[in-house]
């Protein structure tokens, strides 16, 4: 039996930079990679799948789904 923990939903989100025009350094959930990347932020909407560093990125999405770091 597989007792991995299911990625949290928010990091499935699709990406979405949102629709204002300022360029913030953010980290997304690449699910294809399964890891996490930088990506341009535009300061505004945009989806869940938004952290403000790799590191909190990394423990949300996958440091929980490996079990072990």
């Amino acid at each position: 039996s597989d007792h991995k923990r299911p990625v949290p939903v928010l990091c499935l989100d699709p990406l979405d930079k949102g629709k204002c025009s300022a360029s913030i350094p953010r980290y997304y959930y690449n699910k294809t990679t399964k890891t996490c990347e930088e990506f341009t932020y535009s300061g505004c909407g945009g989806s869940s799948n938004n952290f403000v560093s790799r590191h909190s990125c990394m423990d949300v999405c996958v440091k929980g789904v490996s079990g072990r770091w």
